[in-house]
């Protein structure tokens, strides 16, 4: 790649940069681009965060993430992942667990329940289970008595569960995209920095290596429209 080395005073170039775009006006560039100094960038950083608190001085308190405990259930199957969204309602207070026996324990909604919301980011197999599950749930026959009005319960807390595509997964499915769109460019980009265990037909198999490659190229990209157009 090409760039300045401010610790040293020089340019480093990259060894396949073809001639015609090592030029004075690149090094100029690069140069401006690299003397701007540390103390600016970071009050630049820092701008959003002190304007949001000059407006919102609780925004610090208001944004704290609540982590949930790993769950011990087993989320590959429909009734572990349900077991498992239960517990999550749990903890933001939609549900409540009762035990009543130690072989026998039930669920009942919170007073407020219906002014509470969980947002669940998971990926798409997830999002199958979760389907699932709530089949499962409004399938229970109401010859069970206590199994039915458990259901009804459970179906009435699921309501205020909105589910998100995780970004993991939408990013396979971008990533995925570009390679198709673009492969061309980027196979030639792959066979220039030889990485032989990149496999842009299946992003998600090398997706790292898929991520990297595209930004070289973006930044490639951008530094020959530098030069063509400024």
């Amino acid at each position: 790649m090409t760039g300045y080395n401010r610790t040293n005073d020089e340019y480093k170039y990259w060894n396949n940069l073809p001639t015609i775009y090592r030029t004075d006006l690149r090094n100029d560039i690069v140069l401006k681009m690299n003397s701007v100094k540390a103390s600016t960038i970071s009050t630049c950083s820092m701008f959003q965060t002190d304007v949001t608190l000059e407006w919102n001085p609780t925004s610090n308190e208001a944004t704290k993430l609540l982590i949930p405990p790993v769950s011990l259930r087993d989320e590959i199957k429909t009734d572990g992942f349900g077991m498992a969204v239960i517990e999550l309602l749990c903890l933001v207070g939609i549900l409540h667990e009762e035990k009543i026996s130690n072989t026998y324990t039930k669920w009942e909604l919170d007073k407020n329940w219906d002014q509470r919301r969980m947002f669940l980011c998971i990926d798409g197999l997830s999002l199958d289970r979760h389907r699932h599950f709530q089949k499962k749930v409004s399938n229970v026959k109401l010859s069970f008595t206590n199994s039915f009005k458990q259901s009804i319960i459970f179906q009435k807390a699921l309501t205020r569960v909105t589910e998100i595509n995780g970004p993991l997964h939408m990013a396979f499915h971008m990533l995925q995209t570009i390679y198709t769109v673009y492969g061309t460019m980027l196979k030639w980009g792959q066979t220039i920095v030889d990485w032989k265990r990149l496999s842009p037909s299946k992003v998600c198999d090398s997706f790292d290596l898929c991520r990297q490659l595209l930004f070289l190229m973006l930044d490639e990209l951008d530094r020959l429209a530098w030069d063509m157009f400024v």
